[in-house]
């Protein structure tokens, strides 16, 4: 299991290695026995490193939220910088997902995700690595997607690829969650006001944000929809490329490599308590075995369901339903008809 750092947290990288071995059934929880772990510190002094693949020599390939890739020799310890991207790092943009394609023994692909300084939302963009170093001209560009720029947060970002060769992408609600929120559902529908409205991005079918995408990349740089996604792939009610929404920020996904469910992180809201809006917040950690709606931003946790605010005038309404969500913002460029909402596997 390799540990994912937060990017304000330490800069000192360690790989963790789990040492697994067959366990009787147990009635009871049974004692950590630490020396079935080896601690190995393979890299300091990083600056704000973000994800991380191990290719299949055993070296470890690592972004740098500023744009930096390096390689990393976990026997040597020698760190050599292979290529440099041009990102802005505004809000909690930069370069924030990484993952070696799974031919990469013989094709050399690894993808990248990025906010580039000219274009307002990320690209996820697939490079060769050759000769120790990325080949920058040798980008193409498989999927990129809007985000507004003008108020913080939740960018997220984060790269998987599946056991069948599909590649999942982890997108934040990009809404603002402070102030008239008060720390419960961002769902601000008052004019001009759509930055603070998650209902605009991960309630939206038809918007990439609060999302995690799944689109199986092909040999000439595009992609295609696999079997199984959200929506259907003409893209009548959704985009096609969703397979997961009503994420918040989703900050790192991993897929299990036997079973292909997926898992994630999402940060919760910052509500100290239940109140008169609805729960407090939660963190979550979530498994998808199948394409869902996991509710944010009209329910947390265990489906516990925040109320809808008129924020105008401060009247609270009702809560939503989580068999049958409805979205009326006027924010919403998508089905006002939402999926049922999944609850948390861990909250």
């Amino acid at each position: 299991m390799i540990a994912a750092f937060h990017k304000n947290l330490g800069l000192t990288f360690c790989v963790t290695l789990m040492l697994y071995q067959s366990l009787a059934p147990s009635a009871q929880a049974e004692t950590v026995d630490y020396k079935r772990f080896e601690k190995k510190v393979v890299a300091t002094d990083l600056i704000q490193p973000m994800e991380l693949a191990i290719a299949p020599d055993g070296n470890i390939f690592l972004i740098e939220i500023g744009g930096i890739v390096k390689l990393l020799n976990p026997n040597t310890r020698q760190i050599d910088t292979i290529g440099s991207i041009e990102v802005t790092t505004q809000q909690e943009n930069g370069l924030i997902g990484l993952a070696l394609d799974p031919d990469f023994e013989n094709n050399g692909w690894l993808y990248l995700q990025y906010s580039p300084p000219d274009f307002s939302g990320q690209h996820v963009s697939r490079f060769t690595f050759r000769e120790n170093q990325i080949d920058l001209a040798s980008e193409k560009i498989l999927f990129k997607y809007e985000e507004q720029r003008r108020e913080c947060c939740h960018h997220a970002g984060s790269l998987e690829f599946g056991p069948d060769g599909n590649l999942y992408i982890g997108t934040g609600d990009n809404t603002n969650p402070f102030n008239d929120s008060q720390g419960y559902a961002p769902i601000d529908q008052r004019d001009d006001r759509g930055p603070w409205d998650a209902q605009r991005t991960s309630a939206n079918t038809k918007n990439y944000n609060g999302k995690i995408l799944r689109i199986h990349p092909e040999a000439d740089g595009s992609y295609s929809i696999p079997d199984g996604n959200l929506f259907p792939k003409d893209g009548s009610v959704g985009h096609p490329e969703i397979y997961v929404m009503g994420c918040r920020n989703p900050w790192r996904i991993n897929v299990d490599s036997k079973t292909g469910f997926l898992y994630w992180g999402d940060v919760g809201p910052d509500a100290g308590q239940d109140g008169p809006r609805g729960s407090r917040g939660y963190d979550e950690i979530n498994q998808a075995r199948a394409a869902g709606n996991f509710g944010w931003p009209y329910f947390i946790g265990d489906n516990y369901a925040y109320h809808m605010v008129d924020f105008q005038t401060g009247d609270i309404g009702q809560q939503q339903d989580p068999l049958g969500p409805i979205n009326q913002s006027i924010n919403n460029s998508g089905s006002q008809v939402l999926p049922p909402a999944q609850p948390a596997m861990i909250y």
